[in-house]
């Protein structure tokens, strides 16, 4: 079966509904995958579910009639009737103005046309759908199937998109691995820091602070971390710098394939030495899930590093080591704006967070307020500024 990769984020697991019965299979594995095109190909558990021939998109002309079979807003088993309003390649998506809002791989039109380089063509369709169709599938008048649904114009009338059909048939099936690969490769580093918008780079910046004490020294903002994404949200550089002195410390360059997988790492040190890591296939998947840390827990509460427990956001919410334990809270943005910690079931500080963000909706600001509840010594029910974060970030254009 046949999806886009963008529809199993985060996703550990997937089931497939047959709509007249309601019979479910489940998705027991992703055979084919092309992320940087939105594509994953799974097997299902089942024979029973009849497959749609596969057309050839390389005969669809503008003005076909076709349909759209899909579940816009979760209304299983939705049909709908259009034509091909156009056969596009991607630079005729230029003329469409930056500020478009998206329904499907994301939710801006930088990301939206990002998807489709490399891409040959684009079928513009004009039959209803919307968000929950994505994955859908594009039928001509034989009911073949000739392209999967990929996204919507929102501030359109019936702008919507698909991917050719002959681009899935061409897709080596080099893959036996669960569906947490599928949720982990559609889950980018972007996504992972909570950044809107096609971000290109993230710079961290805070006063610097004594080594050992973690006082601060001076009122100087020096920067303690870099990072660089490329346009599918992969962290491709990473730099750490002392926070002492703002000097730097460490850089690691990573380079990745088209289903964003690490391909191999490269780290440079203060000292000048420079180690190379080159990862195989099963190397790469391998990493690829470990690194997801969603829907689930990890660690034990007595190992290195203690036990994380994550939502289906990819938020840590509890996070357990021995005595101690710090339980998060978050808004509807995925920022935390309360942190509880706590030793043999006592709570010994609550920090709250507080916001400032720039056009795109990413904080750029973070202040830190905390009370000590039980205390001895300073009044419980006292709030304390704490200290101040920074960012400075830009984006692509």
């Amino acid at each position: 079966m046949v999806s886009n990769l963008h529809v199993f984020e985060r996703a550990s697991n997937a089931i497939a509904k047959k709509v007249v019965t309601g019979e479910m299979s489940r998705a027991t594995e992703v055979v084919g995958m092309y992320a940087r095109q939105d594509i994953c190909i799974f097997r299902i558990d089942t024979m029973n579910f009849k497959p749609l021939k596969m057309g050839d998109s390389y005969n669809v002309r503008t003005g076909d009639e076709v349909y759209v079979a899909s579940n816009p807003k979760g209304l299983e088993g939705s049909f709908a009737k259009g034509i091909v309003s156009a056969v596009r390649n991607k630079e005729s998506l230029s003329v469409l103005k930056k500020n478009e809002s998206v329904a499907g791989s994301a939710g801006d039109f930088d990301r939206f046309v990002a998807d489709y380089r490399g891409l040959d063509t684009i079928f513009q369709i004009d039959a209803a759908i919307s968000s929950g169709s994505s994955g859908g599938a594009l039928i001509d008048r034989n009911g073949d199937i000739v392209g999967i649904i990929f996204s919507s114009l929102l501030s359109g009338q019936n702008l919507n998109f698909a991917i050719p059909i002959n681009l899935i048939k061409e897709l080596p099936l080099q893959f036996h691995h669960s569906i947490q690969l599928a949720g982990a490769s559609a889950y980018s580093d972007r996504k992972k820091e909570k950044l809107y918008g096609l971000v290109k780079s993230l710079r961290e910046k805070e006063t610097p602070k004594a080594a050992g004490t973690g006082k601060e020294i001076s009122d100087e903002l020096i920067s303690t971390s870099l990072k660089t994404f490329d346009l599918d949200g992969n962290t491709v550089e990473w730099t750490l710098f002392d926070a002492t002195n703002g000097e730097f410390g460490v850089k690691y360059v990573y380079k990745f394939d088209d289903n964003n997988l690490h391909v191999s790492m490269s780290s440079q040190y203060k000292t000048g030495v420079i180690k190379d890591a080159k990862f195989d296939l099963e190397s790469r998947i391998r990493r690829k899930i470990e690194q997801r840390y969603f829907s689930g827990n990890f660690g034990t509460i007595d190992g290195l590093g203690g036990m994380r427990l994550y939502n289906a956001y990819g938020n840590v919410t509890t996070w357990l080591f021995r005595a101690t334990k710090q339980v998060y809270r978050y808004d509807k943005n995925g920022r935390t704006i309360e942190k509880t910690q706590s030793e043999n079931g006592i709570v010994y500080l609550i920090t709250r967070y507080e916001y400032e963000d720039d056009s795109h909706g990413n904080w750029i600001v973070q202040r830190t307020h905390q009370r000590f509840p039980n205390s001895p010594s300073v009044d419980p029910n006292r709030w304390f500024e704490a200290e101040i974060y920074y960012r400075e970030i830009s984006y692509y254009k």
